[in-house]
């Protein structure tokens, strides 16, 4: 049991650290998907407003230099 939970932890850092190095994804945005209707009547004036509001924050984001020199964005999901 401890052999396997040493292994997942060192599987999820191994891949955190190659997730965050520079090689081989230097072009690519950083991307962040959002789940919210913007259609249903109950929730569609808040999922807009968060729409906006995180489209302004990665707008800050990226005009200070993106997240290690990639762009911020926000994916459709």
């Amino acid at each position: 049991m401890q052999k396997m939970f040493r292994f997942v932890v060192a599987t999820l850092t191994l891949a955190t650290l190659c997730s965050f190095s520079g090689v081989g994804n230097a072009a690519q945005d950083v991307v962040f998907g959002q789940v919210a209707s913007q259609t249903n009547p109950a929730s569609a004036a808040n999922a807009k407003g968060l729409v906006v509001g995180i489209q302004t924050y990665f707008a800050k984001i990226n005009a200070s230099g993106g997240i290690a020199g990639q762009q911020a964005q926000a994916g459709d999901a």
